[in-house]
């Protein structure tokens, strides 16, 4: 297989193609195509749970080492206080904790400096499928959160996981880690793993290769050799 890094950047890029043509021939609420309402400094997402695959996490941690010294000792004091905070809330071991709960905590990732993603070009899938098409004011205000409309994002994260487990070989199983972005990015650059109760792997197995000359299927029965042609 590809190394872990370039399939989340392959995965990446699928999810982005996909985004852009839904955006230009999909259909919202009022059969428009949707308005997408985030923008540049808009990071109210940013305070909120994000599950993540752990290979996305490796592009992330390689990318950091093209930043100056100075921004990655940040990123990685940031990453220890994150740590620090969620292990101490009783959200750590909640298997999908309330958004509201945690935004309470006021845990923005730690990749988020001066309200912009250090690292936005190779941002999580589960980043560049959260989509508001509301105001923005309602990811702002918790008191209004709540009633906030997203793009639907199902067959987005379909083929996202799809695209991570391309060029896999026949019969072999494939392992993927969901978690919180956080506590994924403690273990890839603090090397501390703690895992939460929405810690999750899937196991998929890849269909092994028909070997040449394999009987058919049991209730297709073969043609004789010199059977006639059936008539036109």
């Amino acid at each position: 297989m590809k190394p872990d890094a370039v399939r989340a950047a392959v995965s990446h890029e699928a999810i982005d193609g996909v985004i852009t043509e839904m955006l230009t021939r999909g259909r919202g609420p009022d059969g428009l195509p949707p308005q997408i309402t985030c923008g540049r400094g808009c990071a109210a997402c940013c305070s909120e749970p994000v599950y993540v695959e752990r290979q996305e996490v490796l592009l992330l941690a390689r990318r950091l080492l093209d930043l100056p010294e100075a921004t990655r000792q940040r990123v990685l004091a940031r990453t220890r206080a994150w740590v620090a905070k969620f292990r101490a809330s009783p959200l750590l071991t909640e298997k999908l904790p309330h958004v509201l709960a945690y935004r309470a905590l006021r845990m923005p990732c730690p990749l988020l400096e001066n309200q912009e993603c250090l690292l936005y070009q190779d941002r999580p899938n589960a980043c560049r499928m959260h989509m508001a098409i509301g105001p923005r004011e309602k990811c702002e205000d918790d008191a209004q959160r709540l009633d906030q409309l997203f793009v639907s994002r199902h067959d987005l994260m379909i083929g996202g996981i799809y695209k991570l487990i391309e060029g896999a070989q026949p019969g072999e199983t494939v392992e993927l880690v969901m978690e919180h972005l956080g506590l994924l990015l403690a273990e890839a650059l603090l090397g501390e793993r703690v895992e939460s109760g929405a810690c999750e792997m899937l196991r998929i197995q890849i269909a092994p290769e028909e070997p040449e000359g394999a009987p058919a299927p049991e209730g297709t029965p073969e043609a004789p050799e010199d059977a006639p042609e059936e008539a036109a």
